[in-house]
């Protein structure tokens, strides 16, 4: 069912995107702790740990400077997908716009965890 978007998937979807601007919010405003407390596991043994993660968050802010907007690109619920572990996720674009980088795509994969909630799993941010 990926990429697919039922009723039955609707609250996902929802909780997810709503997880993702939560972090965002988080990442943006350098409260790093609060965005890792809503990340999966594995997105920190992505970055390598904590010190790690707020060092390429550093390096973000500084390869792509401040961001200036933030904008709802799609969304759509994946079961199983071929580029992450199994399991249930939410996909998320944004398109952005950084003072170094006046357009960019964010992607973010949020994962369902095994109690129910709903945690970042992966962070991508690319310029177009």
């Amino acid at each position: 069912m990926v990429g697919c978007i039922h009723r039955s998937h609707q609250a996902d979807i929802e909780q997810g995107v709503a997880v993702a601007n939560q972090w965002l919010e988080f990442v943006d405003a350098g409260k790093y702790d609060q965005a890792l407390a809503i990340s999966d596991r594995e997105i920190m043994l992505s970055f390598g740990g904590r010190r790690r993660f707020i060092r390429d968050f550093f390096e973000i802010k500084t390869l792509f400077g401040k961001k200036l907007s933030r904008s709802f690109k799609d969304e759509a619920y994946e079961k199983d997908p071929k580029d992450a572990a199994p399991g249930e996720y939410v996909r998320i674009h944004y398109d952005s716009s950084w003072k170094l980088a006046p357009k960019a795509t964010e992607l973010m994969l949020i994962k369902k965890q095994d109690d129910g909630t709903w945690k970042v799993h992966e962070y991508v941010i690319r310029p177009d």
